[in-house]
C-alpha cells in the first residue's frame, strides 16, 4: 500500500528521544572540553542528532501524507525557519557583541566567513581557506541539515510518498550508497578526507538511515514495527561505540557513519518502544530537561567554553 492517502496515527510524543537529544549534545560539549578533546568523540554526537532528525522529520511528513495526501512544502519550511533561525541568529548576535567588547577573541575575522555562517555555507568554507568566522556555534552540522531539507521534503512529495513504505524505505537506504562512495571517491583521488565529517554530499547518510527507519516497520507508527531483541540492541551498541572508537583514518573518515548508521538503525528502533534498559535511562528528569534545551545548548556551547576559559582559567 502507498504512503500517500494511507490513514496513519498521530505522531506520538516519544519521551525517551528527550534523553537522547541529552547524550548527545552532552556527548559533543564534553568533546569541546580541553583536557578531554580526543579521548571523547564528540563527532558521535552529531552523528546521533543527524540520525534523530532524519527519522522525527520523515515520520512527521509521512503521516502528514498518509492523512492529507500531500505534503505542504510551505508549512514545512515556515515551521522549520521559525525553529532554527532565530536561536540561531541571536547566538550569533551574542558572539559579535561579546567580540566587539572584548570578551572574545579571534585570530582574524573575515566578513566572507561571517556570510557562510548566516547563509548556512561554513561547512564549504573549508575548500576556499580556514575558517575565520565568528567564534561560537559549530555551524557546519546546520548547513548539513539545511542542504538535505532543502531537497528531501520535495523528494518525498513527488516520488517517495507513491511508493509503499517498504519500497520507500529501501530507496533512501540505497541512497545512503552516495555519500558512501563520494567519501571512497575522495579518497582514490588523494583529496583530504578529514573533510568528508563536515561535507553535506558525504555526511547525508546519517540522516538518510534515520529517514529509512521512519518509513518502514516504524515501531512508534506501525503496529508490526520492528521490535529488535536484546542481543541486537547490544549488537548496535557495538557498532555504534566500536566505529567511534577505531583510530584509522581510512576507516574513521570513510566507513565510520556507514556502520554508526546501521548501528543507530538498530538502537533507535529498540529504545523507541519501551522497555526495561533503556527507558528508566532516558526518562530520568534532568537528562529529559537537558534533552528539551539541546537546541539552545549545542548552539552556545563553544561560547560558554570561551568564556570559561577566559574567566576561570
Amino acid at each position: 500500500m502507498r504512503i500517500v492517502n494511507t490513514p496513519m496515527p498521530r505522531f506520538p510524543i516519544i519521551a525517551e528521544l528527550d534523553g537522547v537529544r541529552a547524550i548527545a549534545v552532552l556527548i559533543v560539549f564534553v568533546s569541546h572540553l580541553g583536557p578531554l578533546h580526543n579521548l571523547v568523540p564528540g563527532g558521535l554526537g552529531v552523528t546521533v542528532f543527524f540520525f534523530l532528525s532524519g527519522y522525527l522529520i520523515t515520520s512527521l511528513l509521512r503521516v502528514e501524507a498518509g492523512n492529507t495526501g500531500k505534503i505542504d512544502l510551505i508549512a514545512f519550511y515556515v515551521r522549520r525557519s521559525f525553529r532554527i533561525f532565530p536561536p540561531l541568529y541571536i547566538t550569533l548576535a551574542l558572539s559579535g557583541l561579546l567580540l566587539s567588547l572584548g570578551l572574545l577573541t579571534v585570530q582574524r575575522l573575515d566578513i566572507g566567513s561571517v556570510l557562510s555562517q548566516i547563509g548556512f555555507l561554513s561547512n564549504y568554507e573549508r575548500l576556499w581557506g580556514p575558517h575565520a568566522g565568528l567564534p561560537g556555534p559549530p555551524l557546519w552540522s546546520l548547513a548539513v541539515e539545511e542542504h538535505f531539507y532543502l531537497i528531501f521534503p520535495f523528494v518525498f512529495g513527488l516520488a517517495l510518498m507513491r511508493l509503499t513504505s517498504r519500497t520507500a524505505a529501501i530507496a533512501c537506504a540505497a541512497a545512503c550508497l552516495i555519500p558512501l562512495l563520494a567519501r571512497i571517491g575522495h579518497l582514490a583521488v588523494g583529496h583530504d578526507i578529514t573533510l568528508n565529517y563536515f561535507f553535506s554530499h558525504t555526511r547525508a547518510d546519517s540522516i538518510l538511515a534515520g529517514c529509512a527507519l521512519a518509513l518502514f516497520k516504524n515501531p512508534a507508527l506501525d503496529v508490526n514495527g520492528w521490535r529488535p531483541s536484546i542481543w541486537q540492541f547490544g549488537l548496535g551498541i557495538a557498532l555504534i561505540l566500536g566505529a567511534a572508537l577505531v583510530r584509522n583514518p581510512i576507516f574513521a573518515e570513510v566507513f565510520r557513519y556507514t556502520a554508526q548508521g546501521v548501528g543507530l538503525y538498530i538502537v533507535f528502533a529498540f529504545i523507541l518502544t519501551p522497555n526495561r534498559i533503556t527507558s528508566p535511562l532516558l526518562l530520568m528528569p534532568w537528562l529529559r530537561w537537558i534533552g528539551r534545551v539541546s537546541y539552545s545548548v549545542y548552539l552556545f556551547q563553544i561560547i560558554a567554553i570561551k568564556l570559561a576559559e577566559r574567566f576561570l582559567p
